[in-house]
């Protein structure tokens, strides 16, 4: 029975370690952390940095910063195209912290000539939390 508890209890306090998410204020402003396959809709090179600064008079608040960049690698002419893209992420809340980068490639085909297209990414890299006391 003492296993089950300790068990139990480290279960539950290592859960609530891993519990502080990321919240985007606006989502759309990091597009590969929503869905890496959006880089297929556009053709075009995009950057976008994020900051969000919360409660900074509270045991150092939550402070986040993230960099979102993808691009066209190559493009044919009916439309099917390969993409790359890149997330970063730096999350600290109080003592929590959490690194994030991730890169995507992406392939756009197109189905059918009414614009029909169907967009596939695989989204991998390297994720970090950890506890700075």
């Amino acid at each position: 029975m003492k296993k089950i508890i300790i068990i139990t209890l480290g279960l539950l306090l290592s859960w609530s370690v891993f519990a502080q998410d990321v919240r985007f204020s606006q989502p759309y402003s990091a597009p590969l952390k929503v869905n890496p396959a959006i880089m297929g809709a556009d053709n075009s090179i995009n950057a976008k940095l994020n900051y969000r600064s919360q409660w900074a008079g509270i045991d150092n608040g939550y402070k986040t910063a993230s960099l979102t960049f993808f691009m066209p690698v190559y493009e044919q002419g009916d439309g099917n195209n390969l993409s790359a893209g890149l997330f970063a992420m730096n999350d600290q809340a109080g003592a929590f912290h959490h690194i994030e980068v991730m890169i995507a490639p992406n392939y756009n085909l197109r189905l059918t000539e009414s614009g029909h297209f169907l967009s596939v990414s695989l989204y991998g890299g390297f994720n970090q939390k950890y506890l700075d006391v």
